[in-house]
């Protein structure tokens, strides 16, 4: 009687310990699933991550030739604005010059020359229509 007891009771362990053991696989089987699911993640995760860095540094070299290319173009463009307005400023001066030698001519009583006041004096009407 008593080892037919005992016979139950390790039946009835056994069978709780198998009852356990389904449990345990069945959350080891998703924990794995789990596993592969966060390790595609994490690996879709660093590719892209890959890919983010190397466009943020596609990007900088760009926008630094970008920069460079328009710093030399400006550079450029103020070096021939100021060679083309040096030459224009000089060219003013002279002009200048012109129509004062001819003023103080006028105001000393001598004729000034016909062809530079002419010229001179259209080409500062034009001036001062373009201004």
């Amino acid at each position: 009687e008593e080892q037919e007891r005992r016979a139950e009771d390790l039946k009835l362990q056994e069978h709780e310990a198998l009852q356990q053991q389904k449990k345990l696989e069945r959350r080891l089987a998703s924990a794995q699933q789990s596993l592969a699911k966060v390790e595609e993640e994490l690996g879709f995760t660093k590719e892209m991550n890959s890919v983010l860095l190397s466009n943020r540094m596609e990007m900088k070299k760009k926008r630094e030739a970008d920069e460079a290319a328009a710093a030399t173009a400006a550079t450029a463009a103020a070096d021939s604005n100021n060679n083309a307005a040096g030459e224009e400023e000089d060219a003013m001066i002279v002009r200048l010059r012109r129509q004062v030698e001819s003023l103080m001519k006028q105001i000393s009583g001598e004729e000034p020359e016909p062809s530079t006041d002419a010229k001179t004096t259209t080409t500062t009407k034009s001036k001062a229509k373009k201004t």
